[in-house]
């Protein structure tokens, strides 16, 4: 990740757990309203049904090592991926989100 790059908006995945190791600089991950901040070797394990999002506010690139259980989210990557260049459409990448089984935070 970039410095200062903003992440996704907060989220939540109904097939997969996700694990985020840090191998290189800092990210912030907000898990279910908590934030952490990870440096170099801490992990953090983001269960299904668990709202998060990431980001790294630094000025240093940060580097992790994601690992997400069962496979699967690899196919909404290549879906965002064959989207239109340019601005994102957010209904098609709702779409997306959608068969794919995941879904933004809804806020209270």
């Amino acid at each position: 990740m970039p410095p200062n790059l903003g992440g996704p908006p907060t989220h939540i995945h109904s097939r997969e757990d996700e694990l985020f190791t840090c191998v290189q600089g800092r990210v912030v991950v907000e898990l279910d309203g908590e934030e952490h901040v990870l440096g170099p070797g801490d992990s953090l394990l983001m269960p299904r049904g668990v709202p998060h999002m990431f980001h790294n506010p630094f000025d240093e690139e940060t580097r992790v090592v994601a690992v997400v259980s069962p496979p699967g989210l690899e196919n909404y990557y290549q879906a965002l991926s064959e989207l239109p260049p340019g601005p994102r459409d957010m209904k098609l990448v709702a779409e997306i989100m959608v068969r794919h089984g995941l879904s933004l935070q809804k806020k209270p």
